[in-house]
Order: structure tokens, then C-alpha cells, then sequence
């Protein structure tokens, strides 16, 4: 009986169970993004610089001679000419420059067949009247996530970054109906 027992015990310890049913992983397991419905954290870190430069320049001259006239055309006493020369120069330049950096938590949308991981969010921020919206989606392969369930923004494939401002700062950097009348115009 103290045998039987034993065995009893000892087999209880090693079919042991979880306590918590239905966990997707262990203990010490990795808590990665891997299925519909987990977060992952999306780190932005953008920067975008251009230059455009274009030029033109157009440079056109003609003379026309006539020599001594005669007829009705004899007050013309010596060779005549008519030079004309016109030159046209146009030049252009444009920069622009942006930085972006914030992160913002995504959702799995969608598992691939290949084990990629379709993802999309967006962030809401409303500061003094001023609401800045961050909008984000693309694919992540899963080698590319880091220990926090991280991913840089650059390893975001098909990445849809989008960042929009409504409020007074937005209004205060548009140009107003005037101008934009002005410029329809001219």
C-alpha cells in the first residue's frame, strides 16, 4: 500500500497541470506578437528629407540686313540692320524636411500563411484643442520583433504612416481664403 502510494504521488507530480487554462504560452515563454487579436508596439522613427532644383535659360538672337535701296526704297542709302536678341534665365529650388518620432501599440489584424503579421493602429492625442492623429499599418515579420514586442517603424513592410493635426496650430499654417483665392488665380 505504502508503495502503491508513492507511485500515486509521484505520478501526480509528473502530469502536473497548469493552473491557468487556456494561456497561449508559458511562464517563460517569449510574449511576442504571434496571433489575431495580440498588441505589438511600434516605434517611429522617421525621417524624410528632398530637394528638388531645376533650371532653364533660353538665349535667342537674329539679325536681318538690307543693303542700299532702290525704287521706293531709296532713302535707304547705306546697309540697314535690324538686330534683335531676347534671353530667358528661370531657376527653382525647393526643400523640405520632416522628423517624426513617437510609438504607437497596433493590433494583429490578420496571420499570413508565411507567418507575417498584418497589423494596423492608430493614436489619438488631444492636446489644448489641438488633436494630432497617428495612423499606422503594415506587415511584420516576426524575426524583426524585439524584446518588449517592439519593431522599428523601417521594418514595417507595405508601411502606411500617417500623421494628421486639426486644431489652431494647423489653422495658424494654412494660408488663408484670400491667398488661396490669389493663388487659384494667379
Amino acid at each position: 500500500m505504502r508503495n502503491l502510494i508513492i507511485i500515486a504521488i509521484s505520478l501526480s507530480l509528473v502530469f502536473g497541470e497548469s493552473l491557468w487554462k487556456g494561456e497561449k504560452s508559458g511562464l517563460f515563454d517569449d510574449h511576442r506578437a504571434k496571433y489575431v487579436g495580440d498588441s505589438l508596439t511600434i516605434i517611429v522613427l522617421e525621417s524624410i528629407s528632398s530637394k528638388q532644383k531645376s533650371g532653364n535659360q533660353i538665349d535667342n538672337s537674329n539679325k536681318v540686313s538690307i543693303g542700299p535701296g532702290t525704287g521706293y526704297a531709296s532713302f535707304l542709302n547705306e546697309a540697314t540692320s535690324f538686330p534683335n536678341a531676347s534671353n530667358f534665365k528661370a531657376n527653382g529650388e525647393q526643400s523640405s524636411e520632416g522628423q517624426l518620432k513617437t510609438e504607437v501599440t497596433v493590433k494583429v489584424k490578420e496571420v499570413q500563411a508565411n507567418g507575417e503579421l498584418v497589423v494596423y493602429g492608430n493614436k489619438i492625442t488631444n492636446i489644448n484643442g489641438d488633436k494630432q492623429i497617428m495612423e499606422i499599418s503594415g506587415v511584420v515579420r516576426p524575426e524583426n520583433i524585439q524584446p518588449g514586442n517592439k519593431v522599428y517603424s523601417t521594418y514595417l513592410a507595405d508601411a502606411r504612416i500617417n500623421y494628421t493635426q486639426e486644431g489652431e496650430i494647423k489653422n495658424a499654417t494654412e494660408p488663408g481664403l484670400i491667398t488661396k483665392l490669389f493663388n487659384t488665380f494667379f
